[in-house]
């Protein structure tokens, strides 16, 4: 599996969550496959980071 296949898009209208395999699916165009909102937010892993402090 690459790692586009694992990106995840969420819409800023509906809040849902749409897979970068799903879009490729409806032809790579960049719309929410729910409402059809055209404004979408890549997702961020979540990572923890620390950071030492003295």
């Amino acid at each position: 599996m690459s790692e586009k296949d694992e990106l995840m898009y969420k819409c800023i209208r509906c809040g849902r969550d749409t897979s970068y395999k799903e879009l490729e699916m409806r032809g790579g165009r960049i719309k929410c496959s729910h409402c059809g909102y055209r404004v979408l937010q890549k997702k961020r892993p979540p990572i923890v980071r620390r950071i030492k402090t003295d």
